[in-house]
């Protein structure tokens, strides 16, 4: 898809408890535009009750049509009973016209699944070292 400028970007982030406990999410989004600033952004960890839905809504607004713009998600979870799923769609930031960005839809089976030993711990985020 071509990046094109003033628009506003969303990530909507589903994670559904299918299983019968409480348990546990977190996400990591990192904005990528080949640049020494990678911008990063980390939730605290949230609480996915049985049973249930948790809907984490995340915009942004487009650099100006930098064609190596992009975002990079990284969801965390404390068990396999938390199915991830993310929407993404763009609207037009004035909401003058609609733009010709088609729904991107990661549903079950789309995600990569890594095994992380002992507990979660969140990453560490601060300024980029030089």
């Amino acid at each position: 898809m071509t990046v094109s400028p003033d628009l506003v970007w969303t990530l909507d982030f589903s994670i559904a408890n299918r299983g019968r406990t409480d348990e546990r999410f977190a996400l990591l989004m990192t904005e990528f535009h080949f640049a020494p600033d990678q911008p990063s952004f980390f939730s605290d960890d949230i609480t996915s009750f049985p049973g249930r839905v948790f809907l984490v809504n995340s915009s942004f607004v487009s650099l100006g049509g930098v064609d190596d713009e992009g975002w990079w998600a990284r969801i965390y979870t404390t068990s396999r009973n938390l199915v991830p799923s993310i929407h993404s769609y763009v609207d037009s930031a004035d909401g003058s016209e609609s733009p010709s960005h088609p729904d991107v839809y990661f549903g079950r089976g789309d995600f990569e699944v890594f095994e992380l030993p002992g507990v979660f711990v969140p990453p560490v985020i601060g300024p980029v070292e030089q």
